[in-house]
């Protein structure tokens, strides 16, 4: 038995190698005269009733925001905020942020599928991981940048160790795949294009709106397709079809994923420094378009060191299983910074999760050949 098979063990490590760290790099928001005055301008602005700014000639441009979307005050006020932060980038009169949440929203596309797919692993059925499409949704009303730590804490600290599941509970309920790579596609990386690329600006603003709800509609539709339309006589057989396997989503999302990285790297006028990391203090600031950027900037690198955090606890309770060897584990660690860096975090967080799930297997296999 290992130190990791106990859950107080557990805690602590997810506590002080991922919910930590990923706080430790949003400081700068929670401080408080940095927090106050970042929320001051996008409420100002907010409170104009419409978003204005300046073309790169001149001319001042402005479209209204949208009132009542969601016909509830609190989701309305909520995502208002929110719309206000995105117009620097979906507008496009911040090139950088453009670049860089443009980036981060394709890159979400592989963290809502591995996600996803935990959350339909029978050894989570129970676990905090079950429940991945509300996560999602806390997400997006809080920000995924304080979220995700805390469901990687929740799902590591209160998850089984990978030595304690069974080949069953190792499994992932391939019914719930089948319609998951039209809905991400879709409802996801969709609408993202809707809202970054739609030629007229208030059709972005009426998109972007759109997009924030979208964890939620993607996990009750895939519930009501997997119990309705996937039922249906030639349906339900789709489950065993590669083309709608978890593998064949993966694929499809990393590609877009590494080909938006790639853009970045070829296209872009702006070094990655420029790009993903905050270059103004909040508190020295009132620009609406700094402070967006920064925010955003803040949240991509918070989640996704929180989840490269989780995917190395990961490889380490497998080594600490004897599931993989030191060499194993460390070449599994070192991987991640390598192929982030030219493949992109989703990229990275799909190979990674990919890894372990064919050494799972390796596992099963092993077990299979010694019952026979």
């Amino acid at each position: 038995m290992s130190l990791l098979d106990y859950r107080l063990v557990r805690a602590a490590l997810s506590l002080t190698f991922i919910v930590l760290p990923a706080y430790y790099l949003l400081l700068p928001t929670f401080h408080h005269a940095s927090a106050e005055l970042a929320l001051q301008v996008p409420q100002k602005h907010a409170a104009s009733g419409k978003i204005e700014w300046q073309e790169p000639d001149g001319t001042t441009k402005s479209i209204p925001f949208i009132q009542n979307y969601f016909w509830l005050k609190f989701l309305d006020d909520q995502f208002l905020l929110a719309s206000v932060v995105f117009s620097p980038s979906s507008n496009g009169y911040d090139l950088i942020g453009r670049w860089q949440f443009s980036q981060f929203l394709i890159d979400v596309g592989p963290l809502y599928v591995v996600w996803l797919l935990e959350g339909w692993r029978r050894g989570n059925r129970w676990t905090p991981a079950a429940l991945p499409a509300v996560g999602l949704y806390i997400a997006q009303l809080v920000t995924l940048g304080l979220a995700a730590p805390i469901w990687y804490f929740l799902q590591f600290t209160f998850g089984t160790s990978a030595k304690g599941l069974t080949t069953q509970q190792r499994t992932i309920q391939k019914e719930y795949v089948p319609a998951l790579l039209f809905l991400v596609l879709g409802l996801h990386l969709g609408i993202v294009g809707l809202a970054y690329f739609s030629p007229d600006h208030s059709a972005r603003h009426w998109w972007v709106w759109a997009w924030q709800p979208v964890p939620l509609w993607i996990g009750l539709a895939n519930v009501v397709l997997v119990n309705t339309v996937l039922k249906l006589p030639g349906l339900w057989g789709l489950k065993d079809q590669w083309i709608f396997s978890a593998s064949t989503l993966s694929v499809i999302v990393g590609t877009i994923s590494l080909g938006s990285w790639a853009l970045v790297w070829l296209k872009s006028p702006f070094s990655f420094r420029e790009t993903f990391i905050p270059a103004v203090p909040l508190a020295q600031t009132t620009d609406l378009v700094l402070v967006s950027r920064e925010l955003l900037q803040l949240d991509y690198l918070a989640s996704f060191w929180a989840t490269f955090a989780w995917m190395v606890s990961l490889f380490l309770d497998m080594y600490a299983g004897d599931i993989i060897t030191g060499v194993e584990f460390a070449t599994a660690v070192s991987s991640i910074p390598i192929v982030c860096i030219f493949g992109g975090p989703g990229v990275a967080l799909l190979n990674g999760w990919w890894w372990r799930e064919r050494k799972l297997a390796r596992v099963d296999r092993k077990t299979t050949e010694k019952t026979e």
